[in-house]
């Protein structure tokens, strides 16, 4: 099978970033798939040989290729041979579905309406790559993103029988030769981040798993809310309701919304804890995704007055009524009705399966979170659009359209004027941010403060690029979110036992997926899942998998059940940090780039465990060493800052550094853990050593390390 051919369309003024952007891809064509393929082979005009007719040589390249790059600038759109010629016939190919094209915004430029725009573009955030203080990373963050393209189109291209085990595509970054291939789930521990592409292995134990035609997510999110609603008697409610919760105090809601609260979909969230099994370490945090919901929905109201109030003093007209409100509301109440077992513990799992990825190709879902995905497509469910018809719009009299609803949930709305109600639901300062932020630290007994009457004083709307979107009119109250989520991270969702504690979920969940036939989770019905695909993750909640007074499956996953029971925890082993690393500032960034190459990170744990000596590897199960690596904080610098009505609009990073707070994060507080069982501790560590510093050139510090792990 031949590897991916790429296509530069270019103007030949950008060719010195051409050559660049081309080293970058080079170590593509240099390492091999299973097969000893290439992933990709690259072809622009300069590889025509003299005495070629040179247009036909490109227009056959056009129209073969898998990839087209645009690497666009102003002198690519100025370009009538660029623009009206090459970009013309590969969007043609790419809405032909015989090609993808990746627009790569080399220098800034107006592309705002062109053809391209619709497609997912790069680097990050399509930031412009001669803007990025360091050209290689963003170079570094095109390649990355090219990769995972390139690897799910040859996964479309490769016939089902011949995927072996749980690798649709093999991991193809160099590695030694003596590193141990083996079938299994690979997982980094990374919230919302893009990761490489994981075909989940085909069993015939899971009742709910694909059958062999594969049928789409949306069809398995179908067949998933249907059996949520199966036995389901609706009563409508008589009468709207206050709830009182312990952060926001006395919430009201209309009778539609209790009619949703009350449904399947929004009562399965009291079983899912909204911080995973952060609880373990702050027993106080409890909390569930229901209560987030409840929050986000009052929240998203708090937000829209105002920006209706600000808009009456600066004389802005926003045509917005109170069906806008009635949508905002429901959205923010649905948009977490896609998190599954552990909330992002298990996202950041399901994250890296090849259904998931190949459906974020679409670019309207590029920028998505996978919870997001999955709470848009349970919306859209023929059951839940059903009922929400009969229950919701008919039975309550509400004027609500799904679709709109939907579309929120994701971020987006189809009228530019009132896009900014899409920012409320998702963006740098959304009503979910803003809740869990207050709620998270306020149930973890952290004293951190989000100013919400100071931040909702602030908020304002401006046209942006044809779209009417939130601007604030001071960066004060987002630095203080921003310092608060910041430090969120750093207490709590990095919190050394807390990943040990997702560590240990993945080695179950990794297990089960090897094993099916004997470790399958039961789910009513008589049917069972064993969470080879994303779906399967929403019939699991947090009561219904750690509750079961006996337990399920086999051994091995009966043992780590008492183990959560007992709070019988892996302990570290190697601790990888500023402090115990001495060519930090060298080897930090290859720790960091395992974040999205997941097989490798799979191939460092099985090597680990192939050093054991063979009497303490008889001790203990394959998944039981894990290598723990956290994505960095997500901090966005795409708020919006205008003082005032009518000054100029700017990004919040050029009054305050977001990219420098990352930085000094991942320079001074981000660490990565090797954790094992406590009976095979010492002999883990030992292999680790060795595998960490042939692998990944890491000089650990023995001494260092062994006291900052208690060993």
């Amino acid at each position: 099978m031949r590897p991916i051919e790429v296509f530069y369309s270019y103007s030949h003024k950008d060719e010195t970033l051409r050559d660049e952007l081309e080293k970058h891809l080079s170590i593509l064509k240099r390492i091999r798939d299973s097969r000893g393929r290439p992933i990709i082979s690259g072809w622009h005009d300069r590889r025509i040989s003299g005495g070629t007719e040179w247009e036909g040589k490109i227009d056959d390249h056009l129209n073969s290729a898998d990839m087209i790059l645009l690497l666009v600038s102003a002198d690519f759109i100025a370009s009538d041979y660029c623009y009206d010629k090459e970009m013309k016939r590969a969007m043609e190919r790419h809405d032909a579905g015989e090609a993808r094209v990746i627009p790569v915004i080399l220098r800034p430029c107006d592309w705002e309406g062109a053809p391209f725009a619709k497609c997912q573009g790069f680097p990050k955030d399509v930031k412009p790559v001669t803007t990025w203080a360091n050209q290689d990373e963003a170079l570094k963050d095109v390649a990355l993103g090219i990769r995972r393209v390139a690897e799910i189109l040859l996964l479309r291209r490769t016939p089902p029988e011949t995927l072996t085990g749980s690798d649709a595509v093999r991991e193809s970054a160099p590695r030694r030769p003596q590193l141990q291939e083996r079938p299994q789930i690979s997982i980094t521990d990374v919230s919302h981040a893009s990761a490489q592409p994981r075909a989940a292995p085909r069993t015939e134990s899971a009742s709910v798993a694909r059958p062999p035609e594969q049928t789409s997510l949306q069809e398995r999110v179908n067949t998933f809310v249907e059996w949520l609603f199966k036995g389901y008697e609706a009563t409508p409610p008589k009468r709207p309701k206050v709830i009182n919760d312990a952060l926001l105090g006395n919430l009201f809601f209309t009778r539609q919304e209790v009619a949703v609260i009350d449904c399947p979909i929004l009562q399965r969230l009291r079983r899912i804890k909204q911080t995973g099994l952060v609880h373990y370490v702050y027993p106080s945090a409890i909390h569930t995704r229901f209560e987030h919901s409840l929050g986000a929905a009052a929240l998203s109201e708090r937000c829209f007055n105002a920006v209706q109030e600000r808009a009456t003093v600066e004389g802005i007209d926003l045509l917005t009524n109170e069906r806008d409100l009635a949508h905002l509301r429901m959205a923010a109440l649905l948009h977490d009705v896609g998190h599954g077992l552990c909330s992002h513990a298990s996202e950041q799992i399901y994250a890296l399966l090849s259904d998931l990825q190949e459906f974020k190709l679409n670019p309207a879902y590029a920028t998505n979170a996978p919870g997001e995905i999955l709470s848009y497509l349970i919306v859209r469910s023929k059951t839940f659009k059903k009922w929400f018809e009969e229950r919701v719009i008919e039975g309550c009299g509400a004027d609500l359209d799904l679709e709109t609803i939907s579309k929120l949930i994701l971020g987006k709305h189809e009228d530019k004027d009132k896009y900014f109600l899409a920012n409320i639901i998702s963006s740098a300062y959304d009503c979910d941010k803003l809740d869990y932020i207050a709620r998270d630290s306020y149930y973890c007994g952290l004293a951190l403060t989000v100013d919400l009457p100071r931040f909702y004083s602030m908020i304002s709307t401006a046209e942006h690029r044809g779209h009417r979107v939130l601007v604030l009119r001071n960066y004060v109250p987002l630095e203080q979110i921003l310092f608060s989520k910041m430090t969120l991270f750093g207490s709590v969702y990095h919190h050394q036992k807390v990943k040990c504690l997702d560590s240990m979920l993945r080695s179950m969940i990794g297990h089960i997926v090897e094993n099916p036939k004997q470790a399958s989770f039961p789910i009513r019905g008589g049917k069972s899942v064993s969470f080879t695909d994303p779906v399967q993750y929403l019939y699991a909640t947090d009561d219904d998998f750690f509750g079961q007074i006996d337990g399920f499956g086999d051994d091995y996953i009966r043992g780590m059940l008492t183990r959560f029971r007992h709070r019988d925890l892996f302990i570290r082993c190697v601790d990888i940090s500023r402090r115990t690393v001495k060519n930090w500032d060298d080897g930090r960034q290859g720790l960091i780039d395992l974040t999205k190459l997941p097989k490798q990170l799979a191939d460092i744990e099985a090597e680990i465990h192939k050093l054991l000596p063979s009497t303490e590897r008889g001790k203990c199960n394959k998944d039981d060493i894990r290598l723990s690596i956290p994505g960095l904080p997500p901090m966005t610098g795409n708020a919006l800052i205008q003082t005032e009505k009518g000054a100029p609009m700017e990004y919040v990073e050029k009054y305050f550094p977001v990219k420098q707070w990352t930085d000094a994060y991942a320079h001074n507080k981000w660490r990565s853990y090797v954790y094992a069982p406590r009976e095979i501790a010492d002999k883990v560590r030992d292999a680790a050593f060795s595998v960490l510093r042939d692998y990944l050139k890491l000089e650990i510090d023995p001494a260092r390390s062994n006291q900052s792990c208690h060993l």
